[in-house]
């Protein structure tokens, strides 16, 4: 029979968890996301400075003085990751991007040559209709 592998820091009663080839993510109970995997293409959410993670781990930065953490994203409901960027929507129905945005798959403005603004989640903004804008290249950026 097969065995169900128990992905640990996730708490239980999550509400979504998701994977692709490299990257997993799920939202657990409190609404926190936890992200796993490999973050060459800064896929996980945690800064451009993280490798990787081999186990679950919140989308957060950790105070190396106090040990706690800052959680990067408010409280989710859902998430969404592929092999290149993850999607998040949070208890008040807002979406957060992060990953790779070469060809504007983020929904956001990503500032040229500025890896760190996609390396961590950003609000995306909807427009008329419902579809998601990059503000101009002159606007402050999600």
């Amino acid at each position: 029979a097969p065995k169900v592998a128990k992905a640990s820091g996730i708490e239980a009663g999550g509400s979504s968890v998701a994977a692709s080839g490299i990257v997993g993510a799920g939202a657990g109970a409190r609404g926190d996301v936890y992200v796993y995997g490999d973050n060459t293409l800064q896929c996980l959410g945690l800064t451009t400075a993280c490798s990787g993670r081999k186990r679950p781990f919140p989308v957060a930065l950790i105070d190396k003085k106090t040990k706690n953490y800052k959680r990067l994203l408010p409280a989710c409901v859902q998430v969404v990751a592929s092999g290149v960027h993850c999607c998040a929507v949070t208890t008040d129905g807002e979406l957060h991007t992060w990953g790779v945005p070469d060809e504007g798959q983020l929904g956001r403005y990503i500032p040229p040559n500025d890896d760190e603004a996609a390396a961590v989640p950003g609000v995306v903004t909807f427009g008329v209709g419902g579809a998601a804008h990059a503000p101009p290249p002159h606007a402050s950026g999600a």
